[in-house]
């Protein structure tokens, strides 16, 4: 319908634009030898068709020559259409000016009929050409005036059929004239031509009401675009370019296919799983070969290659980045991949200083911008979960932003097809209006009438008027967007124009609500909302005194201020007493700042679960009681004193071991004495030793286990080490 005039930015059909090169995947040495490898001739290929009977239709050298001259330009397309229908319409212009010159039709020559004819063919060609040409002097003109309205010039191009029609029955309207030009005389006596100007001057309402029709759907379109994905298709393609120049600068310290990066860069090109497959770093090697050669012919010096060399880098990088967002897995490797080659080796974090020094003094400007897009939670670095969560984020919305594009073009077409059967009831009243004289005798009784339909429809037309205003005007959610509706978790899944269909959180059932019901609720989107807050109530001993309270709240202060807790909290707590009920407990409600919204589900969980356990555990240690009960709700921890006391216990009593040990072994007593002692004291010693082994053992895993864990979590750039050009 042409509607689709905005969608600038469609995330899911940008593979056009990328490398189409099929990576060597595991396995593939084992199937190679079962596909074909026979390759089409493109010539062939296109001048054989089959036909409807089977048989094959091939073009002959006419055919070609034919093809070859349509597709050279629009001009020569445009003369193929135009030229040999006016020279077939000029042979009975020729006959009837000199032939037959007085062969007529209903009184009037046909010479002059056959002259508007000619002109009624120019004419509609000329009107489609200004049609076309319409955005483009709209642009130029109103341009001068405020560069904000030349997104409307995209509305006109939508509109070029409707508006070029509008324009050729005016034209016509206008020239029936022709007709009677050798018979001046009979010019408002000829009954048929003056019906026919009567058809002509009824298209043209017809013609004005379809434009208005199509205008309407097209302002709709804009106004939506403008105002719900502007802002996000611009957001989507800044963080896009973003890493288009993190991974530029994380090719050119690491280049692709290099240690310590096969795996990351094997799952960046196919998005599988390198640990799964048990792919070896040969098995990579071979399979990022064809890489290797298209990449590193790109990824060079900056400063020796030319303006050319330049352009196809950023492009073949963007669609790089671009097929990596595609799916989950590419798109954690991406992350961990500009991760680790930005952070310094043995770190465990990204600081603002590591992408000034790597992008350079000329693009610090940028390095601030890119740092503070990763930044989200403004602690001053960014760990590798941020790093992986920011992408998979990226890829996230740019799915969303498809989606709903696509949801919400559905929607508009269902709008446009219900608009325009409403103008052919219309159109069917206009040309009844201007041939029957007496229409106006029945409109009353047709009034009539459709007053008694339109109270069986009434709550149909309620719904989709309702409907269209939910969707275009209001729009509260767009697809992907965690919503709460009536106190339930959901997620929107798709969007019609007359209901929506979401995903609940707690049991993954779909719903499908109709939106005229969902016009009427409290929604709360959780996608777009900020930083949110979470409130707990917590009911305790009415016993408990203002003193405790305030230790309790500094208590979950500084646990939330701890290096593990500051990327997700904020550290400072909200604490109010509610009530007292009956003078038996007190209601307390904890506020908690989130540095997040809560539309990752999991996310959300880890950190509620992460801080009800902490708000248990101060409660524990101030102690505060609960409601109720005389004992404390507490676990008293052993003090300083204690704890030295039964450290110098058992130093003492391994000493009190070591002595006994050595007088045994000195002392002369009698054989069956000294061999029971011996075999204790053995014993004892094998147990220690035992002991001591598992320990060594143990410790030996856990640290082989803690180094197999955080060797993804740690930087793998050297001090210096920085890529060269990027200034």
């Amino acid at each position: 319908m042409g509607h689709d005039i905005l969608v600038d930015m469609p995330p899911e059909n940008e593979k056009s634009a990328r490398v189409q090169i099929s990576p060597v995947s595991p396995g593939a040495e084992d199937t190679k030898m079962h596909i074909g490898r026979r390759r089409t001739d493109p010539l062939k290929s296109t001048s054989r068709e089959v036909g409807y009977d089977g048989e094959q239709n091939t073009l002959n050298t006419l055919g070609k020559m034919y093809t070859r001259i349509r597709d050279f330009n629009v001009i020569t397309r445009n003369i193929i259409y135009i030229v040999p229908v006016a020279i077939l319409l000029a042979i009975p212009l020729v006959i009837f000016a000199t032939a037959a010159k007085e062969a007529r039709a209903g009184g009037v020559r046909l010479l002059g009929l056959f002259i508007w004819i000619q002109v009624m063919w120019w004419s509609f060609w000329l009107t489609k050409a200004i049609a076309q040409t319409m955005p483009f002097i709209f642009q130029f003109l109103v341009g001068f005036v405020s560069s904000g309205t030349r997104k409307y010039r995209l509305l006109i191009k939508a509109m070029e059929i409707p508006i070029a029609f509008m324009l050729w029955t005016i034209v016509s309207y206008f020239t029936v004239p022709l007709i009677t030009v050798f018979d001046q005389e009979k010019h408002n006596r000829v009954q048929w031509v003056r019906t026919f100007q009567r058809f002509l001057l009824a298209s043209v309402a017809v013609a004005a009401l379809f434009v208005a029709q199509k205008l309407i759907v097209q302002l709709i379109t804009v106004n939506y675009h403008r105002r719900q994905f502007n802002a996000r298709v611009n957001d989507s393609k800044l963080k896009v370019r973003m890493l288009d120049g993190l991974l530029e600068a994380s090719l050119k310290m690491f280049p692709l296919n290099t240690h310590p990066f096969e795996r990351e860069d094997f799952e960046i090109m196919t998005g599988i799983d390198a640990a799964q497959q048990e792919i070896s770093s040969t098995k990579v090697v071979g399979g990022l070969a064809m890489y290797t050669e298209l990449l590193q012919s790109t990824v060079g010096n900056i400063t020796s290659e030319i303006t050319g060399a330049r352009s196809k880098q950023s492009s073949v990088i963007h669609n790089l980045v671009v097929e990596a967002l595609e799916s989950k897995r590419s798109s954690r490797a991406l992350g961990a991949r500009l991760w680790q080659s930005f952070v310094m080796e043995g770190k465990d974090a990204l600081f603002r200083s590591d992408v000034e020094e790597i992008l350079g003094e000329a693009r610090k400007e940028e390095a601030n911008e890119i740092f503070n897009l990763l930044d989200q939670d403004n602690n001053g670095d960014v760990s590798l979960d941020e790093m992986v969560m920011a992408t998979l984020e990226i890829s996230r919305e740019r799915k969303a932003i498809a989606a709903s594009m696509h949801d919400v073009g559905q929607a508009v077409r269902v709008l446009d097809r219900f608009l325009f059967l409403v103008a052919l009831i219309l159109l069917g009243i206009v040309y009844a209006a201007f041939f029957s004289e007496s229409f106006a005798k029945y409109m009353f009784t047709i009034g009539t009438q459709l007053a008694a339909i339109s109270f069986a429809i009434a709550t149909t037309v309620q719904e989709f008027l309702g409907s269209c205003i939910f969707v275009f005007v209001k729009h509260p959610y767009d697809v992907g967007d965690m919503v709460v509706i009536n106190d339930v978790r959901m997620i929107v899944e798709h969007i019609s124009l007359l209901y929506s269909t979401f995903k609940r959180v707690d049991n993954s059932r779909m719903i499908q609500i109709p939106n005229i019901i969902n016009n009427n609720n409290w929604i709360d989107n959780v996608t777009r909302s900020k930083q949110m807050k979470e409130q707990i109530d917590i009911s305790v001993n009415a016993e408990t005194s203002f003193a405790d309270i305030e230790v309790f709240k500094m208590e979950l202060a500084t646990f939330l201020a701890l290096d593990e807790n500051k990327r997700d909290f904020h550290n400072d707590v909200e604490l109010q007493i509610t009530q007292c009920k009956d003078l038996k407990q007190i209601d307390m409600t904890i506020g908690v700042s989130h540095k997040s919204n809560w539309a990752n589900e999991e996310l959300r969980l880890t950190r509620r679960n992460k801080l009800m356990t902490a708000i248990l555990s101060c409660l524990r240690c101030v102690p505060i009681y609960p409601v109720g009960s005389d004992k404390p709700l507490a676990i008293h921890r052993p003090t300083k004193e204690i704890v030295e006391a039964a450290r110098e216990a058992v130093i003492a009593d391994q000493e009190a071991l070591k002595v006994l040990k050595e007088t045994l072994i000195e002392s002369d007593q009698d054989e069956s004495t000294e061999i029971g002692v011996s075999s204790s004291v053995n014993t004892l010693g094998l147990n220690v030793q035992v002991a001591e082994s598992r320990r060594h053992s143990r410790a030996s895993m856990e640290s082989r286990r803690s180094a197999s864990n955080t060797r993804h979590n740690i930087g793998v750039r050297r001090a210096g080490q920085a890529p060269d050009g990027l200034e």
